[in-house]
């Protein structure tokens, strides 16, 4: 796990990780919701507060971006619905 974010009201957590994932869980009862999966690692993820959408945000180690292309090392940001856990942009 590279990351843990809280949403605004502190409800749900999301974790980002180096297996190609981000895992949404309940902050109660620890309970596992949904996963958010990609093909490259994941170096941070947020929750949005205004919108059901989580973005990610991941590739290549955030100090390599300037000595490579983006699309080489794959560092974008990437936007997932909340609850259907489908890729948007």
């Amino acid at each position: 796990i590279n990351r843990v974010s809280f949403n605004s009201d502190k409800t749900l957590f999301i974790t980002s990780s180096a297996d190609f994932t981000a895992k949404l869980y309940d902050v109660v009862d620890l309970k596992h919701l949904k996963t958010y999966k990609t093909d490259r690692p994941v170096n941070d993820a947020v929750i949005s507060e205004t919108k059901d959408h989580i973005l990610l945000g991941g590739g290549q180690e955030a100090m390599s971006v300037t000595t490579t292309s983006g699309k080489v090392g794959k560092f974008e940001t990437r936007f997932f619905h909340l609850v259907y856990e489908e890729e948007f942009g």
